[in-house]
């Protein structure tokens, strides 16, 4: 055999082992789809998994769907005993206790309302909206009086928002004022879209760290004199966001949250509604960052205390807050733990219901916990304390709850 014979053998082998071992890594990344794909496949095969109750209005009844070995059957679950009755369809299970499936349809006072984008004031009388992008205001007799505008420096670019808060009073309105921004926008693709056979191009909103954001600030109106009260604002327009969270029900103030631009200083502010005086009921910061999005704030005895969440000890915890000073009363939970979502605030009982993780230290830290404690941070009780991680659904009136609890060996346990 020749040179030239001898390499084009060398080069027809090569490729012959290079097509082989492509095909073969096509195989196996097939059969691993395959494989993996057993994992829907083979869901109908497992039996018994955890319960997922579907409580029956305000009863302590609930039902669930369970998958057996003869079939899908349906259970339903009296929580205060226990007892545990079986049919064969929802519609032969509703059969068993036909009265607790009956809807209770309960009044609920209406409040006021009108169309167009207009907002009815409580009492019924004034209606309010945004026109040429200033407030308005007028009788919502038709037959009385004229608009009245409550501003007038409204502009396209610094508008008032549209979302007009009325007071309990129906005395003063809360709003924000936005200054616009041009905001960077860049370019996707979309390679295949289902409208069209070519590719189509979308813009969407960047902003980069420096670009110039939009700015929205608290406003206040007094609708008995039909002005605008001055507040002072300076202080939040270096913003990533600031949001109204309600008036509160005596009507002596409304409440915002501003989030600094860069995440270390989270205030919870309080608008005195007769003079526009602001003062800072929370003021959170953090030398790295606070996480806003996880936040969380329940106001108690109409603003008169706070229970907040935060990590300024390094770990997520709750705490007090005075409504009156902004100062903390006590901390509420506290350790080298987390809290990972409150659950309820019973605040007759003065007591939080909520999630932890990392109680216990021969656990998986990411295993979560049904606990309770009172305001005080007395009487703290981990109510599932089965080494797993723990789901619960409580009942309407939360006096019972179903927890399913697992662990990666161990399968839904439902009690």
């Amino acid at each position: 055999m020749g040179i030239k014979s001898m390499i084009r053998f060398c080069y027809v082998t090569l490729a012959v082992i290079l097509i082989s071992t492509n095909a073969s890594a096509m195989i196996s990344g097939e059969e691993d789809y395959q494989r993996a794909d057993t994992l829907h496949r083979l869901a109908d095969k497992v039996y018994s998994l955890g319960v997922v109750p579907e409580w029956i209005g305000d009863s302590h009844y609930f039902w669930y769907k369970n998958r057996e070995r003869t079939g899908s059957v349906f259970y339903l679950v009296n929580a205060e005993n226990g007892e545990k009755q079986r049919a064969g369809t929802l519609e032969e299970l509703k059969k068993l206790l036909p009265e607790i499936w009956k809807v209770t349809d309960k009044k609920e006072k209406k409040k006021p309302v009108a169309k167009d984008g207009k907002v009815m004031s409580p009492d019924g009388k004034w209606l309010a909206y945004i026109r040429d992008n200033n407030v308005y205001i007028a009788s919502s007799d038709k037959n009385q009086g004229e608009e009245v505008p409550l501003s007038i420096d409204g502009t396209f670019d610094c508008f008032y928002d549209a979302n007009l808060i009325w007071s309990p009073d129906s005395k003063k309105i809360a709003t924000l004022k936005t200054r616009q921004a041009n905001c960077r926008r860049i370019p996707l693709l979309e390679s295949a879209p289902k409208t069209q056979l070519q590719p189509l191009l979308h813009w969407r909103n960047y902003a980069k760290p420096g670009d110039v954001l939009p700015v929205s600030v608290p406003v206040l109106f007094d609708v008995e004199h039909c002005k605008q009260i001055p507040l002072d604002t300076r202080g939040y327009e270096n913003q990533f966001s600031l949001s109204l969270t309600g008036w509160r029900e005596d009507s002596r103030g409304f409440t915002f949250e501003f989030n600094r631009r860069g995440h270390q200083q989270y205030i919870v502010g309080e608008v005195n509604a007769q003079n526009g005086m602001i003062r800072h009921l929370v003021d959170e910061k953090s030398d790295t960052f606070i996480s806003y999005i996880n936040n969380y704030r329940y106001d108690l005895n109409d603003g008169m205390e706070i229970l907040w969440m935060s990590e300024r000890d390094g770990w997520r915890h709750l705490y007090r807050i005075d409504g009156k000073t902004g100062e903390v009363k006590n901390q509420i939970t506290r350790g080298e733990w987390v809290v990972r979502k409150v659950i309820f605030v019973d605040a007759g009982q003065q007591r939080i219901y909520f999630m932890a993780s990392g109680l216990n230290k021969k656990e998986d830290p990411y295993n979560q916990h049904y606990c309770c404690v009172n305001f005080d941070g007395t009487g703290f009780q981990d109510l599932t304390p089965e080494n797993a991680n723990h789901k619960v659904i409580l009942s309407k009136d939360r006096s019972y709850f179903v927890d399913v609890y697992s662990r990666p060996d161990l399968p839904p346990v439902s009690v």
